[in-house]
């Protein structure tokens, strides 16, 4: 995996290959329906005996178990580049874990 050189110490870039592969998987993802169980395994907190819930709140989304809220997103935006992002990682990069 290859970072290109910051030229700012604030700023953060992506590799031109990730950017491709992010908008790629954010395209399939927003055409697909989402659900718990999917945000689960992409978090890689799925468990068979817990059923997974997207609780909408305005624009905001939040994965939600009966046991109370596991994740929050600010919009449906931020959550399907997540799980584009995850999905690129776990194919992408050995290093990533979910």
């Amino acid at each position: 995996m290859r970072v290109p050189k910051l030229t700012q110490l604030d700023s953060t870039c992506l590799s031109e290959s990730f950017e491709q592969k992010w908008a790629g998987e954010i395209s399939k993802v927003a055409e697909s329906k989402i659900d718990g169980n999917d945000i689960a395994t992409t978090l890689g907190i799925q468990d068979a005996n817990t059923e997974y819930e997207i609780e909408i709140h305005d624009d905001a989304r939040a994965l939600a178990t009966e046991d109370g809220i596991l994740g929050q997103w600010p919009s449906r935006d931020a959550l399907i580049a997540d799980i584009a992002a995850s999905r690129v990682l776990n194919h992408w990069a050995t290093e990533w874990e979910t």
